[in-house]
């Protein structure tokens, strides 16, 4: 009943831990941020809620569901490589990257589990998913940067399934 942090990136399938914990009868929520097409966001949602829910939209409200979800024991998936602007600016291949301290702060504030996970796709369409040791309760930064360090070699390992379309190094105005 302890709440629990899944966090990945975009590599292979994000969501194949989240739908093979449900799958196995685990109570399982995911953070996702709404798209800006509001036709496109409806396909979406619809899309990974046969995954399964609950899911909660970035933004006040679908925070404060998803923090009493994980409150109530709850496990949410949560996707860590994206250039956050109030992020901190932690080191991502080397290179200064904004990484958002939430997935951290929550755990640390929560006394939840924080697992690195990944569903890495397999030749024969299947996934192998990839549950690592807990990261230890430190400081946010610290955890953060293992999160960072965990999802750099799972990329460098399976490099043609890591999908970033965005600007992963965008320095905002931070120097870094």
């Amino acid at each position: 009943r302890r709440p629990v942090l899944l966090v990945t990136g975009h590599l292979g399938n994000y969501d194949a831990i989240r739908g093979g914990l449900i799958a196995r009868g685990y109570r399982v929520g995911g953070l996702y941020r709404p798209m800006d097409n509001a036709f496109f966001n409806e396909h979406y949602v619809a899309a990974i809620s046969r995954i399964g829910t609950p899911l909660f939209p970035r933004g006040r409200k679908g925070l404060a569901d998803m923090l009493r979800f994980l409150k109530g024991g709850g496990m949410v998936g949560v996707v860590l490589d994206q250039a956050m602007g109030d992020g901190a600016m932690l080191r991502f291949f080397g290179q200064p990257a904004l990484t958002s301290l939430s997935p951290a702060e929550m755990a640390l504030r929560y006394d939840a589990l924080i697992l690195p996970t990944y569903g890495i796709r397999r030749p024969d369409g299947g996934f192998d998913m990839i549950v690592e040791a807990p990261i230890p309760h430190s400081t946010a930064e610290e955890m953060t940067q293992a999160l960072n360090n965990s999802l750099e070699a799972q990329v460098r390992a399976h490099m043609d399934q890591w999908l970033w379309t965005h600007r992963r190094w965008k320095m905002g105005n931070r120097t870094g």
